[in-house]
């Protein structure tokens, strides 16, 4: 039977989230794993959005940090209904939707609309 994880589960993930970071420093993928940890772990987004730019600074391109950046601007989109319960479990801090933004601007793929 499933469990719903508790804090414990989560401290593991994140220590072995940071033990794939020092083994493979340069796999985009660790940094995307270790966001949505981190976002489910303490139900902020400040933390998995500097994960989530270490991995866009890795590999631009990525297709899973780029579907990570847009999950997060459709999280941050108040109008988008999609996200609205997930809106009341996570909280966004003000700065967290500069951030975006500005990964946005940055790391957006060329073939997405500005």
């Amino acid at each position: 039977m499933l469990k719903r994880p508790g804090p414990e589960d989560f401290s593991r993930g994140l220590a072995a989230m940071g033990k794939a970071s020092v083994l493979t420093p340069f796999d985009p993928a660790v940094y995307n794993l270790r966001a949505l940890t981190r976002m489910a772990a303490t139900q902020k987004t400040t933390d998995a959005l500097l994960d989530l730019e270490k991995a866009l600074e890795l590999d631009r391109l990525n297709s899973q940090s780029q579907s990570l950046l847009a999950a997060f601007s459709a999280l941050a989109d108040p109008s988008n209904r999609e996200f609205a319960f997930t809106r009341e479990w996570i909280r966004m801090m003000p700065q967290d939707l500069g951030k975006i933004s500005a990964l946005q601007a940055q790391y957006r793929a060329p073939s997405q609309p500005r």
